[in-house]
């Protein structure tokens, strides 16, 4: 039975752009509430794509998409409900904006473009950044501080308008050991605390495997992992077969499964922990164990 009302739903939805290839391929796939989904899947694969489709910027060729129980490319005062943390682009090191402004760009959607910030934008934006432990570089600009500090940034800025939704691509990139394990241990703390829900892509395997409940591996097709506890070296090596150096990443060493099968990470998914096909909080489509169908 599907969730009664899930944050995303995808519905056998393909897409291409303008007359080439179709990039994505009758993906379905359900996403409850208070789920941290990540979504693996090789360049190319889609998975930007796809974020593009839930936020409403892209309209697909075929099938349905609901954000927060709305038509994705028609969802009104609910976009506010949505945070989003795009890929980092190299060019936005050269803009002179503190850490403090970049935070409060994500009050504009409220307050509107040219308009003066109000006294309580300023007061969630401090409080934000005291959150995500950036108070002492909070006047600080973005090209004096790491990478890890600027999608911290960035994360904050996507918090201001309170939403239930955040969807994150690739923010740990370009962003060292250190620094990708606290922003995941910061955005598994904000789901607790904020009652979010989490959609993050990335291509690091070992480091989504220990972080996320839910697990789906997008190429082209979705093949869908369900529970993260659930996912086997084999069924990731045959979903990820289009990327053999990632599905080499769990091979046995640096924390990732070996022969038993399950991700080894230092905290629990809450979840069942028996059989396959689990239908608790996410759901997807595309493939046969694993395979494309």
């Amino acid at each position: 039975m599907n969730s009664p009302d899930p944050i995303v739903s995808v519905e056998g939805v393909s897409f291409r752009y303008g007359g080439g290839e179709e990039v994505l391929r009758n993906v379905s796939l359900e996403v409850g509430s208070g789920v941290f989904l990540g979504l693996l899947g090789p360049n190319g694969g889609g998975k930007t794509t796809l974020v593009r489709l839930l936020l409403g910027q892209l309209r697909p060729l075929r099938g349905r998409i609901r954000v927060l129980g709305r038509p994705a490319h028609d969802l009104g005062d609910r976009r506010l409900q949505i945070g989003y943390v795009p890929q980092r682009s190299r060019a936005e090191r050269a803009f002179p904006a503190t850490v403090r402004d970049v935070v409060l760009m994500g009050a504009i959607s409220q307050a509107g473009l040219g308009r003066r910030m109000g006294e309580e934008a300023r007061r969630r934006s401090a409080q934000l950044i005291e959150r995500v432990g950036l108070a002492p570089a909070a006047d600080r600009t973005i090209s004096e501080v790491s990478g890890g500090e600027i999608q911290r940034a960035y994360i904050a800025r996507a918090l201001m308008p309170r939403p239930r939704l955040l969807i994150l691509d690739e923010p740990t990139s370009e962003v060292d050991a250190p620094g990708k394990e606290q922003i995941v241990a910061l955005l598994q703390d904000l789901r607790r605390e904020l009652d979010l829900t989490l959609m993050m892509v990335s291509h690091d395997v070992a480091l989504i495997a220990s972080a996320a409940s839910r697990i789906a591996c997008l190429d082209g097709e979705l093949h869908f992992h369900d529970w993260t506890e659930r996912l086997t070296d084999e069924a990731l090596r045959r979903a990820y077969r289009c990327d053999f150096a990632a599905a080499a990443a769990f091979g046995g060493e640096g924390g990732a499964p070996g022969a038993g099968g399950h991700a080894r990470h230092g905290h629990s998914h809450e979840g069942p922990t028996g059989g396959a096909g689990g239908t608790d909080g996410v759901r997807g489509a595309g493939g046969t164990n694993g395979e494309e169908g």
